[in-house]
Order: structure tokens, then sequence, then C-alpha cells
């Protein structure tokens, strides 16, 4: 089969690799479309050692059954299928407090598993009694399901931050997750949404999205503007997706009295040390939270937000590109001039 084999930073090459078979209680998948996540993105640029030379990258995915091995679930040859791409041992601490998200034994689709940047996959059979492969719905476009994985990490960050009816929220960038938690926000009843951005290109595609205010912070007073925005209070909820120390400093005088602040996005390892004011959480009563990975009842969800139109794909999902042609992709997300990059691998 054909496939994307990870060779480095620089290095994503097409290669004929071997077609995966069904372990017992496993299945293979004929992958249709698979996402290029930021991970992915990064690995082009640097190192990291959970993803040695040789991988196959690829986690957000969605994939028809070709062949099972066994009783595999319920799943069946014909069935289209995405995951919760973490995939936990179910038996650790964390497991058994559901966080299973945070399982340090965790196996991860595109790591320890074989990725989705190939014609073919195979889903392993603990990943399937662990309830991480999902029945991608009959009414839902294979290309819209591959937004499944990005946005459970979405709604994982809200559930944690609290996101809920009658708030304000301020979404720190506007990429493709920013603007996913500007979609999910307003489906929990967010009555305020404001996107602050440096990029002018990516402000006017925020201003697509149902926002109240689109702030470019190249050229404007972000604090100054969010206190306005808000009758002088501040957000109820600020989620940073900007992988930037600054705007990371800067969430928690954006936020109200009694706010929530969402790390969302992480910072480079060995750079990630920031300074927060501390007076300004303590006195202001502020909470910052983290946030990493997803469940698969956050799978689940975000199938049925993907499914009933409350996140709308077509809206986030800028570009496609062929699988031969991922380096395409790859120069798009860095240019930053669309939003989610899709890789076509095969029909559907």
């Amino acid at each position: 089969m054909r496939a994307i084999v990870y060779g480095g930073p620089g290095r994503f090459e097409l290669m004929d690799v071997p077609k995966p078979k069904a372990e017992p209680g496993g299945l293979v998948a004929r992958v249709e479309v698979c996402g290029i996540c930021g991970t992915d993105y990064k690995l082009f640029f640097t190192e990291n050692p959970r993803f040695p030379p040789g991988s196959i990258l690829g986690h957000e995915f969605v994939a028809t059954v070709v062949e099972t091995n066994g009783a595999a679930g319920d799943f069946r040859v014909g069935d289209r299928v995405t995951m919760a791409t973490t995939v936990p041992c179910g038996a650790c601490h964390l497991c058994g407090h559901g966080l299973a998200n945070l399982c340090p034994a965790a196996k991860c689709v595109g790591a320890a598993y074989q990725g989705a940047f190939a014609e073919f996959i195979p889903i392993a059979a603990h990943a399937i009694r662990m309830g991480n492969v999902l029945k991608v719905p009959e009414g839902l476009s294979s290309r819209a399901a591959a937004l499944t994985e990005p946005l459970s990490c979405v709604v994982n960050a809200q559930e944690i931050a609290r996101v809920g009816q009658g708030m304000s929220v301020v979404v720190v960038g506007a990429g493709p997750l920013g603007c996913m938690h500007v979609e999910v926000a307003r489906s929990r009843g967010a009555a305020k949404v404001i996107v602050v951005q440096r990029s002018k290109a990516r402000c006017q595609l925020a201003e697509k999205f149902d926002v109240d205010a689109v702030i470019c912070s190249e050229t404007e007073d972000v604090v100054a503007r969010v206190k306005a925005l808000t009758e002088g209070r501040g957000a109820d909820r600020v989620i940073v997706c900007a992988p930037d120390r600054a705007a990371q400093e800067q969430s928690i005088h954006l936020a109200a009295k009694g706010g929530v602040v969402s790390l969302f996005a992480s910072l480079p390892k060995g750079a990630s040390e920031i300074t927060l004011d501390s007076r300004v959480v303590h006195y202001g009563q502020i909470s910052v939270v983290g946030c990493s990975d997803s469940t698969a009842a956050q799978g689940s969800e975000a199938l049925r937000l993907l499914e009933s139109g409350a996140v709308y794909a077509d809206r986030l999902i800028t570009h496609e590109v062929p699988l031969d042609r991922i380096l395409d992709g790859i120069e798009i997300m860095k240019r930053k001039v669309g939003l989610k990059v899709l890789v076509r691998v095969g029909q559907g």
C-alpha cells in the first residue's frame, strides 16, 4: 500500500509498504481522509522521541472497515469509523478516576499504533475493547467526521473550563482549533464570544464564524478592548489556543473575577515557563486550568456536534490535498492562509 513514512524533520516520504493484517479481535480499514494535526506539522520541523523515523503519522481519520479477524466488537465490513486516538490502558489509577486521557501507559495512533497517512490502517483489539473506535453516523460526511478527534479535544477543554449558558468567552488564537472553540462555546450557550488574533488574514477568517468581535492584537490594545466589550468586567472564560508565551501571560488580565483561564495550547518543551501575576489570580479568584487529549466519550460528543450542525465542518475545512501532495498541505499550514487541511487518501 502507499503510505507517507516519517523520515525525521523535513522528510515525509511517499513509499510502498506492506498492507497491514488484522490482529485477533482487531480490524483493518481503508482510509478515506485524514486531517493534518498540529503535531504532524511540528514533526516536519522538529524531532519528537515519541515519533521515531519510520513511523506512519496521521490520527484525525475516517476509514471504512474492510477486514475483521474474529469478533471485532460490533464492527462489520463496510462500517465507517473514526477514533478517539489516545487509547488508555484501562487499569491504572487515572483510568479508574475518569482521566483515561491522561493514562501514562496510553498508546496513540501515529506513534505506538500505525497512523492514517496510508491507504489502510490496522485498528487494535484493545482500542476496540476500550471504546475508542467510533462509528460514523450515516448522514455525516467523511470529511466532516475527520474533525472528530481535534473537536473532542476542544470538548474536553470546555468541559474542564465549565463553559456554559450566558457566559462571555474570549478565544485567543483563531486557527482551526480556536475556531472550533467558538462553535463549541456557542453550542454550550455562551452569550458573547470574542476572538483575539495577531494575523490579519486569520482575523478575516474568524469573522466568518458566529463571533461578537475579532480583536487584532497586532494593532489593538487587547485588554482594553476585552474590558470594553464586557462592561469592564473581563471575560468569564478565556481559552488560549495560541502557543505563545505572551498570550498565556496576558490571559489572566482578560478574565473576569471568578473567571477561568484554559491553557489549551502547549508551549515548546524547554521554553514553556511563564510568569503570572499571582495577585491578579489570588484577589480575582481566577482559576487557571490545563487540558490534554480527550476521552472516547468526548469523541462521541464531537460526532454529535458535527452531526447536529452545531459545528459546521465546511467552514472549518479550507483545503484538501491528495496523499502524494501532503507537503502542499504542510506549506498551507506554514503560510497560515487557511484553517483545517485534510489529506484525501481514498474515495468517499
